[in-house]
């Protein structure tokens, strides 16, 4: 497990910016992505898809990581 603090400044913004979306986002059907206030959430759903991306950059206890 990564500590936060050593990921680059590209990395943080790419994590921030995956958040956004899962919290807000909204994939159109040719792959754009734009942002609503007033998305419905899931919370298993959202759950699920903030473990998956703190696993993909090495942030989450016990994960796989290194993906990134």
């Amino acid at each position: 497990m990564k500590n936060p603090a050593d990921l680059t400044h590209e990395q943080l913004a790419e994590v921030v910016t995956r958040f956004v979306q899962i919290f807000y986002g909204i994939e159109g059907p040719d792959g754009s992505w734009t942002h609503a206030a007033d998305k419905q959430w899931c919370g298993a759903d959202i759950c699920d898809e903030v473990a998956l991306l703190l696993d993909q950059f090495d942030l989450a206890p016990g994960g796989r990581g290194g993906s990134r």
